[in-house]
């Protein structure tokens, strides 16, 4: 979990990167091969995923902050034209709109409320079709009072 947290933080979710980072900086005493990383990576549960996320919330989250940021974006799996190709992700409702490039995609979307210091609060996982307030309903939405969303 510390490897995928690093990779997370530091290096864009690029785990061969931080592998050799790791390597070349000796982060870690002995290091997994690539494919094996990803396999661990892959076992642990959600539940477990879903505790340590609750965990750092409640640890890095800043009584001060007053305003916060409501916002979504999509993880692409692949684009629209390749979607004939598909193995994951090929129902309807996979398939999703990001205004902002003018362009469809198949995947999901992170619904996500973070403060104005750039710690997430909340967030959660839909299928890429799923309208930003829609998405936004499934939010706990378990703010501090008195405080200003944007």
């Amino acid at each position: 979990m510390t490897f995928a947290l690093l990779s997370a933080t530091h290096f864009q979710c690029d785990y061969k990167k931080t592998r050799l980072i790791s390597l070349t900086c000796k982060f870690f005493d002995k290091i997994l091969s690539l494919s094996r990383i990803i396999r661990r990576v892959h076992s642990i549960p959600e539940e477990i995923w879903m505790i340590v996320f609750y965990v750092l919330q409640i640890y890095l989250r800043n009584a001060d902050a007053q305003y916060f940021i409501v916002d979504s974006f999509p993880i692409r799996a692949y684009e629209n034209h390749k979607s004939f190709r598909a193995k994951i992700f090929k129902d309807k409702c996979y398939h999703g709109y990001t205004a902002s490039k003018k362009s469809y995609f198949f995947g999901l979307k992170v619904h996500m409320i973070i403060d104005e210091y750039g710690i997430p609060i909340e967030f959660c996982i839909t299928p890429g079709s799923t309208a930003d307030i829609e998405g936004l309903k499934l939010l706990p939405c378990d703010l501090p009072r008195g405080g200003y969303r944007t």
